[in-house]
Formats: C-alpha cells, structure tokens, sequence
C-alpha cells in the first residue's frame, strides 16, 4: 500500500471502541477487527477516530444505496 499515515473516520463508536481496545472478546465482528488490525500493522502512522453520522452524510448517503443494491 506504500502508506505513511493514515486517519480513519468512523460513525460507529462501538467499532472505534473495540479497535482502540482490542481486547479480544468474542465479539461477532472480531474477524473483521482482525483484518483492520493487519492492514493497519502496515501503515507506520494511523488513527481510528469516531464522527457523527452526520458529520460524514456522504458516505452515510452511499451506504444507504448500497444496502439497496442487490
């Protein structure tokens, strides 16, 4: 990916929760914690950040079509 740093933004608290803490419970998303966590070993400078849903109404607008799709 050849990435330096990297800020992600989240409107899902609970997800930015259970990556600061990475606590490993049996959560049932811990695959895809697991899979965010590899590719973010490789990117020297990251941060996973929570934003309102409403602060990121085009992405929040996207995945409404998304689920729309078949």
């Amino acid at each position: 990916m050849n990435l330096e740093a990297v800020e992600i933004e989240v409107d899902a608290k609970s997800i930015v929760d259970l990556v600061a803490n990475n606590n490993g419970t049996n959560h049932f998303i811990t695959s895809l914690v697991d899979d965010y966590m590899t590719l973010a070993s490789q990117i020297p400078h990251k941060k996973i950040v929570h934003c309102f849903r409403e602060a990121n109404k085009c992405v929040d607008a996207l995945a409404k079509i998304g689920t729309s799709l078949r």
